[in-house]
């Protein structure tokens, strides 16, 4: 992704924050996981993370950093997140996923070369730009 790992700084009427478009969009995934939807994943899950491991995860944000602890969740590794939406029968999650990589995929294409691009967002209309120190958002007038 063009902004790797790092933060990317969003600007506009209010003191600016740092909103990672990964940590997000995991974020927003799991408020649409159930408990019992969870004991599943955990479940389908128990032969790659120990049990004792995916016991102390209460929540599914607990579960996606331990994955991503375990590096089988990253910015650029989403395929075991997709693969286990699937399985649990989730494919509007998993659809999700699928809509995310390749949007990200897109947002890197569009950015190379680019110094300035809008990007056209329900939850966040913003203007990317390159600074100095690396891509940063700005709220779009």
């Amino acid at each position: 992704m063009a902004h790797g790992g790092s933060p990317v700084v969003v600007s506009g009427r209010t003191k600016p924050s740092y909103i990672n478009r990964f940590r997000a969009f995991l974020e927003r995934l799991s408020l649409e996981i159930e408990e019992d939807q969870l004991q599943g994943l955990k479940f389908l899950l128990h032969e790659t993370i120990p049990l004792g491991i995916l016991e102390k995860c209460l929540t599914p944000r607990e579960l996606f950093t331990r994955m991503m602890q375990q590096s089988l969740l990253g910015e650029g590794n989403l395929d075991n997140l997709q693969q286990l939406f699937t399985a649990a029968q989730r494919s509007d999650l998993a659809e999700r996923v699928r809509v995310f990589k390749q949007s990200s995929v897109e947002e890197e294409s569009e950015l190379q070369g680019n110094e300035n691009v809008f990007l056209v967002s329900r939850l966040f209309p913003v203007c990317l730009r390159n600074g100095a120190s690396g891509f940063y958002m700005q709220e779009a007038a």
